[in-house]
C-alpha cells in the first residue's frame, strides 16, 4: 500500500510539473521574435507579400492554441487590390492530448474581418451561413443549393448536374430507354420530381415516380417500377438511399434486368450500370472563380449558383455484359473508371 501511495504521489508530481511547464513556455519564448521567418517562408512559398502586422500569441494548457491579428496576402499579379487576403484577427484552440497522437479536436476556431468565406461541404456551408451574415461566402461540394440560394451573402457550385445534363446521358448511354423509374420522398423531393417530369418530357421521356415515406414502402414500390420501368434513377434522398434500401434495390435492378443510374462510383462498383461524376479540380476552380468576382466587385447574390461544368462518368461493364447491353467502344474508352 506505501509503495501505491508513493507512486501515485510521484505520478501526481510529475503532472503537475508538465502542467507548469506548459503553462510557463508561453510566457518564457517570445514567439514575437519568429514572426520575420514565418513572413520570410509564407511569401517565399506563396510568391507573393505575406505579413503579421498584429501581436502573435502561443497557448499550450490546458488548450494548444495560437492566436494572431492583421495578417495580409498581397494580390497575385495584374490584380486590382494590393491585399488578396486580409484577416483581423484569427484564433484557433485545439486539445493538447489529441494532438499528441496527431487527433485533432478543434475547441475554438474564430476569424475576424474576413474579406471571402469558402465553406466546403454541406455541414460546413450550413454553420457558415448560420454564422456568418456579412461577410461574403463561396460554398463548394454542396448538394442542396435553396439555402444558398436564400442567404444574401453566399454564392456557391452545386455538386447536382442540370436536369438536361442527367436526360441527355441518359439517353447516350440507353438509347432505347423511355421510362423512367424513380423512389422518391415527398417530403424531401417533390420539387425535383415536378421538375424532372417536365423536362423529360423535351427528351421523349416519362417519368414514373414512386412516393416512399418510409423504408418499408420500398418493396411495394419497386415491384410497381418493375412492370413498367425501362431503368430505374436513384436520386439523392434520405429515405431510399440508405445502405439497406440500396442493397434492395440492385438486387432489384438484377432480378429484373432493369439498369440503375447510381447516385456516386461507388453506386457503380456494387452494381449500378453507371453514374455521372464531378471533375473536383474543375469544381475548386469555378468556386475560385466566383471568389475572384466577388472580391472585385460583384455581389454574392449576382454570381448566383452554378453546377458543375464538367461531367465525368463511371461504368460497370460487368453489369452491362448481365443485362446484354452494348455500350460503344467510345462511350467505354470515354469512362472516367469502370469496373
Amino acid at each position: 500500500m506505501k509503495a501505491l501511495k508513493w507512486l501515485l504521489i510521484i505520478a501526481g508530481s510529475v503532472l503537475v510539473l508538465v502542467i507548469a511547464v506548459l503553462l510557463l513556455i508561453p510566457l518564457f519564448v517570445d514567439v514575437e521574435k519568429y514572426k520575420p521567418e514565418i513572413e520570410k517562408q509564407v511569401s517565399s512559398a506563396v510568391g507573393r507579400p505575406f505579413a503579421i502586422k498584429g501581436q502573435l500569441k502561443l497557448s499550450l494548457f490546458p488548450w494548444a492554441g495560437v492566436a494572431f491579428s492583421d495578417l495580409y496576402l498581397g494580390s497575385p499579379p495584374g490584380y486590382k487590390e494590393k491585399d488578396f487576403l486580409f484577416v483581423k484577427s484569427f484564433d484557433v484552440r485545439m486539445k493538447l492530448l489529441p494532438l499528441l497522437s496527431k487527433d485533432i479536436q478543434v475547441q475554438r476556431f474564430v476569424i475576424e474581418g474576413p474579406k471571402i468565406v469558402l465553406a466546403v461541404g454541406t455541414a460546413a456551408t450550413d454553420l457558415t451561413l448560420r454564422k456568418i451574415t456579412g461577410a461574403p461566402v463561396v460554398a463548394c461540394l454542396v448538394l442542396r443549393t435553396e439555402r444558398i440560394e436564400q442567404a444574401g451573402n453566399a454564392a456557391g457550385v452545386s455538386l447536382e448536374f442540370p436536369l438536361e445534363t442527367q436526360f441527355a446521358w441518359l439517353q447516350r448511354i440507353l438509347p432505347q430507354a423511355r421510362t423512367v423509374g424513380v423512389l422518391y420522398n415527398p417530403a424531401e423531393n417533390q420539387r425535383r420530381i415536378d421538375a424532372a417530369v417536365q423536362t423529360a418530357k423535351r427528351f421523349g421521356l416519362r417519368i414514373d415516380a414512386e412516393p416512399v415515406s418510409s423504408p418499408k414502402d420500398v418493396p411495394a414500390a419497386l415491384n410497381s417500377l418493375a412492370k413498367r420501368a425501362d431503368v430505374l434513377w436513384c436520386i439523392p434522398d434520405a429515405v431510399t438511399l440508405s445502405a439497406v434500401i440500396s442493397k434492395n434495390i440492385l438486387l432489384f435492378s438484377f432480378r429484373n434486368s432493369i439498369p440503375v443510374i447510381g447516385p456516386s462510383p461507388a453506386w457503380v462498383k456494387a452494381g449500378a450500370l453507371y453514374s455521372l461524376d464531378w471533375d473536383y479540380a474543375d469544381l475548386g476552380v469555378q468556386c475560385g472563380e466566383m471568389a475572384v468576382k466577388i472580391l472585385a466587385g460583384a455581389s454574392p447574390a449576382s454570381v448566383g449558383v452554378a453546377s458543375p461544368r464538367r461531367v465525368q462518368y463511371t461504368l460497370n461493364l460487368a453489369t452491362a455484359r448481365q443485362m446484354k447491353l452494348d455500350l460503344p467502344d467510345a462511350l467505354v474508352k470515354g469512362a472516367r473508371q469502370t469496373f
